[in-house]
């Protein structure tokens, strides 16, 4: 056998160019993969949750990922189109938010992309066939199959259509950001009073150690906490039809805001039995903090969409609660003294959507007796209690636990 050095290397070298260009290919789809979710979140950032977002992000799911399909001369109802036939809105679940936190994640949605975008190349018949008539006809078809998706998740859940909580939030509390406290906690502290600043900041060391405690914890850098001016809670209240309110997170922009001029006379009218409120520098910045630390955690999108209300308040009152209510008969006092129904106490914060105006302090306290059932008594993991498969204990198992030793 005749060995032909030139040959191999020549053979080495083509083999690798091969392999190279297969190479950028996939990194060219991996990068519109990227450029899908960055637009995306543009979209959602600029329009918000509705029908024509989703109707929007479907038609650019088809010209980004479902490209080959609309520009070669495969017929609309041909296998290389199949992959036309995905809802775009699909991937606004396994979404850019959510794969900071998740890897998995992220590995499939590129799997998926990059595989739906290079399907129509399985397919003879590849050769590109443009005419104007065609493309006009498969995108308009497209379009419209997009917007049927769309408007059929509308009807079917219209909860996922809901506005932001708190919408007015960026518009209305508008703090300066310039004044950042020099916190020895961590937290990105920022403040409209120094004098009040230096008193929060006192109880930010022991708001720390109770957030520490969860394991959806990532480290006091990665939160914001504003002290908001009193204009801006005046002008919340006015434009939202707010009564009482402690402090708030917006979802929109990960950050959470704790007004300072409201006092114990907020409403709360069994502040003598709920005593994880008596100091609202502690509890109710912890409250809004474990919110943020979820959001940050799961992704904004999943944590509105798919993480029910009364779990993220639920865990948000458990967190603020820390060192508190170790007697169940506490629990059990409180619970009589608000006249919790058997109704609220198996169904906290029954609307997705539900905003603070129209939610009871009763739907906290059944929050808080939930969570507390289940990360107590049951031991179920923070990570199983946010999984939709973790359903409210009823009311008559809820009652049997408090009241036994």
């Amino acid at each position: 056998m005749i060995f032909d050095r030139d040959c191999l290397t020549r053979y080495v070298l083509y083999k690798g160019l091969q392999y190279l260009k297969i190479i950028f290919k996939y990194l060219f789809e991996i990068c519109l993969v990227f450029l899908f979710d960055t637009m995306m979140l543009f979209i959602f950032a600029l329009q918000g949750n509705n029908v024509f977002t989703y109707t929007a992000v479907g038609l650019l799911y088809l010209l980004i990922v479902g490209r080959r399909a609309l520009w070669s001369g495969h017929d609309i109802f041909s296998k290389a189109t199949i992959s036309c036939f995905v809802p775009g809105l699909l991937f606004c679940i396994i979404w850019t938010p959510a794969l900071v936190s998740y890897d998995l994640v992220l590995l499939c949605e590129l799997m998926i992309l990059v595989g739906l975008a290079r399907w129509p190349l399985f397919f003879q018949h590849n050769k590109i066939s443009f005419s104007w008539k065609i493309f006009a006809k498969k995108i308009l078809f497209f379009f419209a199959l997009q917007t049927g998706y769309a408007v059929s998740l509308y009807l079917i859940a219209p909860d996922y259509f809901e506005s932001l909580p708190y919408p007015g939030q960026l518009s209305v509390l508008k703090c300066d950001l310039e004044k950042k406290y020099p916190t020895i906690s961590g937290i990105q502290f920022f403040y409209d009073d120094l004098e009040t600043a230096k008193r929060i900041d006192k109880s930010l060391p022991e708001v720390i150690s109770v957030l520490q405690t969860s394991p959806l914890y990532k480290g006091p850098e990665n939160l914001v906490l504003i002290q908001a001016p009193s204009d801006a809670l005046q002008d919340l209240i006015k434009s939202q039809n707010l009564v009482n309110i402690w402090g708030l997170h917006n979802p929109g922009n990960q950050k959470s805001y704790y007004f300072t001029d409201q006092k114990n006379e907020n409403g709360y009218s069994t502040a003598e039995f709920y005593n994880s409120y008596e100091h609202p520098d502690r509890g109710v910045i912890i409250h809004e903090l474990t919110h943020q630390m979820v959001s940050k955690y799961y992704g904004k999108w999943n944590a509105i969409l798919f993480i029910k209300l009364w779990k993220d308040e639920g865990y948000a009152e458990y967190m603020a609660a820390t060192g508190y209510y170790s007697d169940k008969n506490h629990l059990l006092k409180i619970l009589n003294a608000n006249d919790v129904s058997d109704e609220t106490l198996e169904n906290p914060f029954p609307s997705q959507s539900k905003k603070e105006e129209e939610s009871s302090f009763t739907d906290y306290i059944a929050a808080l007796i939930q969570t507390r059932y289940a990360l107590d008594e049951k031991k179920c993991s923070v990570f199983d209690f946010f999984k939709n498969e973790y359903k409210p204990a009823s009311a008559q198992e809820i009652r049997e636990w408090l009241q036994s030793e």
